[in-house]
């Protein structure tokens, strides 16, 4: 099964991009101000979390007309919209949830919402030309040959960090966190592979 979570960053997409993400088997929950762009651009969410303070007041309006299920939280919480969200949709019936409108506006709930991807780790963010993901075993990218990736340590240390069919590889690499050589490194080949003994790592696929 297949999620899309819409949030109250900022949006860029083309009507295309989405369709390319949504289709009628996927379950769509927004997080409170999310629901504007969610229902501009005709989709109609499963269920929308919240103190339900960003929603324009014609939007909310609708939502109560379609009677679209809404779960109204107080301000004061322990969690953001965002994790709210995904405590309460079932996050474990999920393969893969996609995030859209994650990014912008302010910085701390940007921030917050890509460190969330550690502890909720099936997590894509998608912008219209980034794929943001969480990784801490080594992995491969296929099919993206010429397209440009970036990672970004949540640890202090990446350890014996080795990269294979990139521009710039490495070989077992001790990389600290406030090092910016993995970064705006370019796939060569159609399976790359990155591989490392530890560490916690934010990767940005420009897609």
């Amino acid at each position: 099964m297949k999620a899309v979570i819409f949030l109250n960053g900022e949006y860029d997409y083309k009507d295309n991009f989405l369709k390319k993400i949504i289709d009628k088997d996927t379950d769509i929950f927004c997080a409170d101000g999310g629901t504007n762009y969610c229902l501009e651009k005709g989709y109609i969410p499963k269920c929308i979390y919240g103190d339900l303070d960003s929603i324009k007041p014609e939007i909310l309006d609708k939502v109560t007309e379609m009677g679209i299920k809404t779960e109204k939280f107080p301000p004061e919480k322990d969690f953001s919209d965002f994790e709210l969200v995904l405590e309460e949709m079932g996050y474990e019936n999920y393969e893969k949830i996609y995030v859209v409108g994650a990014l912008g506006k302010r910085i701390d709930f940007t921030l917050n919402n890509i460190f969330l991807m550690e502890k909720y780790n099936k997590l894509v963010i998608l912008t219209e030309k980034e794929e943001i993901f969480f990784r801490e075993e080594s992995f491969t990218i296929a099919g993206k040959a010429g397209k440009t990736l970036s990672m970004v340590s949540l640890d202090s240390e990446i350890e014996g960090i080795t990269l294979k069919g990139f521009k710039y590889p490495l070989s077992d690499r001790y990389i600290k966190r406030d090092s910016s050589i993995l970064m705006s490194n370019v796939i060569l080949t159609d399976k790359a592979e990155i591989i490392f003994k530890k560490g916690k790592i934010v990767v940005i696929l420009y897609i």
